[in-house]
């Protein structure tokens, strides 16, 4: 399916530098689009079959979750910080910019994606749904945050 493997057979280095800005967020929200359906399907099996189950996709829609009406589905949304996030990618992930002939240009274009669904994941408040703020915490923190949250939920 074309929406759902967006970088049409090439390298991820390369899609990242070559794609604009603009056919970045049109691609992941087309994924996303394309995505749910199953995202779906699954949720709702695995909600007869009760066992638990756990997305962490950056492309849920915070609008499309919220008119899920079943007790039992808890989400919980995670920002940060867009400086934070891109000096966190150019000390982690270096390696992977510095692949493209042009690694300034695809930081920036991956971060850009990143920022617009960082803001998206951010207007989760609005549907009253819970939204933390993951800058600088450890990854145990976060977990326990999450916990918390799904606990208050049900």
């Amino acid at each position: 399916h074309p929406d759902i493997h967006l970088s049409g057979g090439v390298a991820a280095v390369e899609y990242f530098t070559r794609s604009t800005i603009d056919e970045l967020i049109t691609g992941a929200t087309a994924q996303s689009n394309a995505m749910w359906p199953v995202i779906d399907r699954v949720t709702r099996l695995h909600l007869v079959e009760k066992d638990p189950i756990v997305f962490d996709w950056w492309l849920l829609d915070p609008a499309t979750i919220s008119r899920i009406d079943d007790a039992r589905i808890a989400s919980v949304w995670l920002t940060i910080d867009d400086e934070y996030l891109r000096e966190r990618e150019r000390r982690v992930n270096w390696d992977f910019y510095s692949r493209s002939p042009d690694p300034e240009l695809m930081l920036d274009r991956f971060m850009a994606r990143s920022v617009w669904r960082n803001d998206i994941a951010a207007r989760a408040a609005d549907f009253g749904l819970p939204v933390i703020d993951v800058t600088g915490k450890a990854v145990a923190d976060v977990t326990a945050k999450v916990l918390d949250q799904i606990i208050v939920a049900r």
